[in-house]
């Protein structure tokens, strides 16, 4: 069976609780928390972050899926949809 990457571990977490702390995942071997939310953001994800009082942090989805804007274009003759980028400059190429 094939490990699941950190990314996919804490989106499979927001689903089922909506939430997610910085030390549940310190405790499930999540060190870099606050880059997947960065990258997450980057996709069109939508998260408040708020002070849990005990010095955690707690991020809550707002949106569980990423707004898409969708133009078709011509290539090769042919009318084709494409993905729109809402920020260009902060590309997340997998």
């Amino acid at each position: 069976m094939k490990k699941l990457s950190q990314k996919k571990r804490i989106i499979g977490q927001l689903k089922q609780f909506g939430f997610i702390t910085r030390n549940s995942c310190l405790k499930n071997h999540i060190s870099r928390l606050g880059s997947i939310i960065c990258n997450l953001k980057s996709e069109g994800y939508e998260f408040e972050t708020s002070d849990i009082p005990d010095g955690d942090y707690k991020y809550t989805w707002i949106n569980p899926k990423p707004k898409e804007k969708w133009e078709y274009v011509e290539r090769n003759g042919e009318r084709v949809a494409v993905k729109i980028l809402e920020n260009p400059k902060n590309l997340n190429l997998l």
